[in-house]
């Protein structure tokens, strides 16, 4: 059974949710932030509350030296109807008996974990706990010896206070916190959906555009008007890339023309000769003579197939390249030799200048190498010269360059020379394919090089082989 197919989130989907939940993130910890302050800051106050609580009654047993017991159990009483601060104690004399207490001091349930009884003189210990309490209000206890009650001894004095209003302000708080958080996330991930809906509103119009684009049509093109800097980036590379391919279409569709006229010339005259052999009887030499100009045709055809395999070879893939350590002198001679006869009918002087070692494949080396030197001969007059100069130029790369005496290039074929089947001349009939130029310039793409064409100082042309250091 086949699996449903997973869809995943769209951009401004994901987007939302981003802002939605650092939007809960954010609100949440600044309620933990603002509840744990307050929290400390309420502690705080309750601990000076309870030490306020016993200066108060120290300072009343001094003021009321003849009845220091009844004014504590006063003040002690007032304490505990305190509808804000509520604070419950009781008396203890040095035997263990109770002298007073408050109510709800006797309706403790749980015997607390009170303190050591401290003198005026030392800092207050204060204990807080929960234990106990079925509200889960936060309860303070302290206990501090009180001189001059019972007949000049001291007396214990254990307070209890029970912060009622903190657990009622937490219930408010963590609802408000709480309401505040939902209401944020919703509020930011609306907020988020409008602005990612208007930040990719450029991507949407770019899926737009490059919808209109067909392999027939390749000349629309993205706007990059009044854009983000990132999205016109994107744009740009768009455009870029769409008139690369516009010009390989072009290129393609060119090169199955000129293709087809080059395979279809040699066939016509194949079928022509055959035919007019076939016409009426021929005599033995008559068909020897026919047979060795189809062996011409062939060889053209040949030739033009094992060319087309070459760059089609080149172009996938750089397998069967192998780099080593190539004589460049000792191969342009070899190159030159194997010239040599024709060069000698036309009467052309060939050298060689220069030496230098590069890595190269010396076979692919040897193509580059024999099809400009083929091209320069064509074209070179006779008794002139044609020469090989190999030289390292300041930034140690090493350049190889052929020279004729021929009557040189115009400067408007040098961007288009090294096309495939681009030729100088007009018509198609003139010899060649178109290829071998084409041939070397990819053999030193696979090098890392770059083919380069010019005029010779002395008239002629220029090419030239430039190898990476």
């Amino acid at each position: 059974m086949a699996s449903p197919h997973h869809h995943p989130l769209s951009l401004t989907t994901r987007l939302m949710l981003s802002y939605a939940l650092g939007s809960i993130v954010a609100i949440a910890a600044t309620g933990w932030y603002f509840r744990s302050a307050l929290m400390e800051q309420r502690q705080q106050e309750s601990y000076e509350l309870l030490i306020n609580h016993i200066t108060s009654l120290r300072n009343s047993v001094l003021e009321n030296a003849d009845s220091p017991q009844r004014s504590v159990e006063s003040l002690l009483s007032s304490s505990a109807r305190d509808p804000l601060h509520s604070i419950h104690g009781r008396l203890i004399n040095s035997k263990g008996d109770v002298l007073f207490t408050t109510p709800e001091m006797d309706r403790l349930s749980l015997s607390p974990p009170f303190p050591a009884h401290l003198t005026d003189e030392q800092d207050m210990q204060i204990v807080k706990d929960r234990r106990g309490n079925k509200s889960q209000h936060d309860i303070y206890w302290l206990a501090a010896t009180i001189a001059g009650i019972d007949g000049g001894n001291d007396t214990i004095y254990q307070a209890q206070y029970v912060d009622t209003h903190l657990s009622d302000w937490l219930k408010t708080f963590h609802g408000l916190w709480l309401r505040a958080t939902l209401i944020g996330g919703i509020s930011f991930s609306f907020l988020g959906w409008c602005i990612a809906r208007r930040g990719l509103r450029p991507l949407r119009q770019i899926t737009q555009a490059l919808g209109k684009i067909t392999a027939k049509d390749l000349n629309e093109r993205i706007s990059t008007d009044n854009w983000p800097r990132e999205i016109t980036a994107l744009a740009s590379e768009f455009d870029r890339m769409l008139t690369s391919l516009q010009q390989s279409f072009r290129q393609l569709s060119q090169f199955t023309g000129d293709a087809a006229h080059e395979f279809r010339t040699p066939l016509n005259n194949l079928l022509g000769a055959t035919s007019l052999a076939l016409s009426k009887e021929r005599s033995p030499e008559q068909y020897i003579a026919l047979l060795q100009s189809h062996v011409e045709q062939f060889n053209r055809l040949n030739r033009m197939i094992e060319s087309l395999l070459f760059l089609a070879r080149a172009d996938n893939s750089s397998s069967g390249f192998q780099l080593q350590q190539v004589d460049v002198g000792a191969c342009a001679r070899e190159v030159l030799d194997f010239f040599s006869a024709v060069a000698e009918e036309r009467d052309i002087r060939l050298q060689v200048r220069g030496e230098a070692t590069i890595m190269a494949d010396e076979s692919m080396l040897r193509i580059a190498l024999s099809n400009l030197v083929s091209n320069g001969l064509r074209f070179t007059p006779h008794g002139k010269k044609l020469s090989i100069v190999v030289e390292r130029n300041d930034q140690h790369k090493v350049i190889v360059s052929v020279i004729d005496s021929g009557p040189g290039i115009a400067p408007e074929h040098y961007e288009n020379i090294f096309d495939r089947y681009y030729r100088l001349e007009k018509s198609r009939t003139s010899e060649g394919a178109g290829l071998g130029l084409s041939i070397v310039q990819t053999i030193m793409q696979l090098h890392g090089g770059k083919a380069l064409v010019d005029r010779a100082p002395g008239g002629g042309a220029v090419f030239s082989l430039v190898f990476p250091s």
